[in-house]
């Protein structure tokens, strides 16, 4: 075969497959406009089907509770879960430190004004160590020691845990403020400050994460 030849020929393939080409183009379109009309088609069935169902349910009574307001799982604590997730044991401990300071600088205390001091030491020490678990649950996460804390069980999410660390700040300083004065009530959101704003976060950065926490422990309402 000649050069003159297998030019031809190619040329004769170029034509042949810009026909092809040409022809493909309506198919193409085709298919497209078919797959629109199937889809529009399956959209108006489905419709269709439950407009029925609406229509059969309207027929025998009112729609069944589930289909008008589906129900949410509530997340639910128990009082252990709320006691691990405050630290209530340690935060009684740090209160009764406390309480031996306030005791011995106040004198005789009647036995009211001495349990309103208590409770409202328990309660802003509460908070504060809530405050931790919600700010440190991805570590949490990671520690065979702490991976059963209710945030890393998901049992509460940040904000609800948010809210009741700051639900019991909020009773410890009102009252503080109403039964004692508004420097002790300074003085115990310094303390919760430090605690979740400066040592929770150095714990990760620095060993002066202690010095810190010595500071905190030695202020008391």
């Amino acid at each position: 075969m000649n050069r003159i030849s297998q030019i031809q020929r190619v040329q004769r393939f170029a034509k042949t497959y810009q026909l092809h080409q040409s022809s493909l183009v309506p198919l193409r379109a085709s298919l497209r406009a078919l797959s629109t009309r199937e889809g529009q088609i399956d959209a108006k069935l489905s419709a269709v089907k439950a407009v029925k169902s609406l229509e059969k349910h309207d027929s025998a009574g009112p729609l069944p509770k589930e289909i008008i307001a589906p129900k949410t799982k509530i997340p639910t604590m128990t009082r252990k879960e709320f006691f691990a997730f405050t630290k209530a044991n340690l935060a009684l401990l740090n209160a009764i430190t406390a309480y031996a300071g306030f005791v011995g600088l106040a004198g005789n205390p009647c036995v009211f004004e001495a349990m309103e001091f208590l409770v409202a030491t328990q309660l802003i020490a509460m908070s504060s160590q809530s405050y931790n678990q919600v700010m440190e649950r991805d570590v949490d996460a990671k520690m065979k020691r702490t991976k059963n804390r209710v945030m890393v069980k998901n049992v509460l999410t940040p904000n609800q845990g948010r809210a009741i660390s700051l639900a019991l700040a909020a009773a410890s300083n009102a009252m503080f403020y109403a039964h004692f004065s508004l420097q002790s009530a300074l003085i115990a959101d310094v303390i919760w400050l430090t605690y979740c704003f400066m040592y929770t976060p150095l714990k990760r950065r620095s060993y002066l994460n202690t010095h810190v926490g010595s500071v905190v422990g030695s202020l008391t309402p």
